[in-house]
């Protein structure tokens, strides 16, 4: 069962996601923003089950010394220690039978096969109870895009 908590951006779906895994324990990454002064400057990938953070995407004047770009998609670089850290994480998590797996968020760089989406093709066709969080008007083109079945989908609107 694959569970979408689906909103607009800044809607809070980083924080719903957090909320659920102190409910319903498991293990996975979120993705909560990184800010600077107050200025949203990127992202963080946050392991749940640790609390170790990385930068995972920042804007172009808000890289740190020693990045290590993998991609860049929009504004955003994205950190190749940070992706391969995530990988780490949920085939982990998959192996020893961790669930749910939470993964914080699909969106319009998995939909270019970027990012997270080996990750969550992985997920989703593992049969593993999984939690994920998307922009409302993505939803459906995911569900299209992974060939997500009906019977395989809950969601949770934000």
């Amino acid at each position: 069962m694959v569970t979408f908590i689906v909103g607009p951006v800044n809607s809070g779906k980083t924080t719903k996601m957090a909320a659920l895994y102190r409910e319903k324990g498991g293990d996975g990454i979120l993705c909560p923003k990184f800010m600077e002064k107050g200025t949203h400057r990127g992202y963080d990938l946050v392991h749940l089950k640790t609390g170790q953070r990385l930068p995972f995407a920042r804007i172009a004047d808000a890289i740190p010394d020693n990045w290590d770009e993998a991609f860049s998609f929009g504004p955003y670089s994205f950190s190749e220690k940070a992706q391969e850290k995530a990988a780490e994480i949920i085939k982990n998590a998959v192996k020893t039978g961790i669930s749910p797996v939470f993964l914080d968020e699909i969106g319009p760089v998995e939909l270019q096969n970027r990012g997270f989406a080996p990750l969550f093709r992985s997920l989703s066709n593992s049969g593993k109870d999984t939690i994920v969080s998307v922009r409302d008007f993505l939803f459906e083109q995911i569900i299209e895009f992974f060939e997500i079945k009906n019977n395989q989908i809950y969601k949770e609107q934000i």
